[in-house]
């Protein structure tokens, strides 16, 4: 009976074995300098791998910070509206915030647009070329005199029994960081300009992003299209009656926090803190 001889595959024998069928000494050193390149070319990579993920996310933060100016205007867009008091006109937007049974919007403005007009009475607002009337809750202060940014509320509210889209407040702005107004002034609708939160006060934020006449209750947004507050006035000038003109320049904007009081109950019941 034949016997078949079990021959080893060639392709199976690598150095170490080859060494030991040829009875050579194991270069165990060799080894070892092989084992130690390896781990160095490892921890190399790994490290240019980490210091490309780190670049890359901070690029991404960079890009996520920076605001896409189109789409957040057609976003705030779709929350601004003119409001009116008789003769005078100004701009509104819409905010989401907890509302009254029986109300869909509520619409924040500037006190001063609505100086001859009372509360508890009807006001017409405007949104994309058709007028609703709205019911003017409350605005502080209820006449406008006038005075000091830190001392003043300038603010009004609007319900509506309506439903329009609404805007989420902001956090608390940073000096230098991204701003857009959008607004009616002069009489253009949605009008948008854009710049950086110049300054940071208690009651009020500064920005170069330009507003005229017509701005005044807009909104001033972040990067998010997040309301950080309404426009009130520009470098604030009197003309003896107690008007305010030519909002160039330095604009002054009232944080959201202001209506916790009249135009809202204050505490826990306010539904903006910042």
């Amino acid at each position: 009976m034949g016997k078949r001889r079990i021959l080893r595959n060639s392709l199976d024998t690598d150095g170490y074995w080859a060494d030991i069928s040829s009875s050579e000494r194991v270069d165990v050193h060799r080894w070892h300098r092989r084992s130690v390149s390896r781990w160095v070319f490892g921890l190399t990579t790994l490290g240019l791998v980490a210091v490309i993920a780190l670049g890359s996310w901070q690029g991404f933060l960079v890009w996520q910070a920076q605001p896409n100016v189109p789409d957040v205007v057609e976003k705030v867009s779709k929350s601004t509206f003119v409001v009116y008091c008789g003769d005078f006109m100004g701009t509104g937007v819409a905010v989401d915030i907890p509302k009254p049974d029986g109300v869909k919007t509520i619409v924040i403005s500037a006190a001063h647009v609505f100086d001859g007009c009372d509360e508890a009475t009807k006001v017409d607002v405007e949104y994309q070329g058709r007028k609703y009337q709205g019911t003017l809750v409350a605005k502080d202060p209820k006449v406008w005199k006038g005075s000091d940014p830190e001392n003043r509320v300038d603010m009004a509210r609007i319900d509506l029994t309506a439903e329009f889209p609404a805007l989420e407040p902001a956090p608390q702005a940073r000096i230098g960081g991204w701003a857009i107004i959008v607004g009616n002034p002069l009489g253009r609708e949605n009008y948008a300009t854009f710049g950086i939160v110049s300054a940071v006060h208690e009651k009020y934020y500064e920005t170069d992003a330009a507003a005229n006449e017509g701005n005044s209750g807009g909104p001033l947004v972040d990067n998010f299209g997040r309301v950080l507050g309404v426009v009130s006035s520009g470098q604030l000038k009197d003309s003896g009656t107690g008007t305010l003109q030519d909002a160039n320049g330095m604009v002054q904007v009232m944080r959201l926090n202001n209506a916790c009081g009249h135009l809202f109950p204050a505490g826990p019941g306010c539904p903006f803190s910042n």
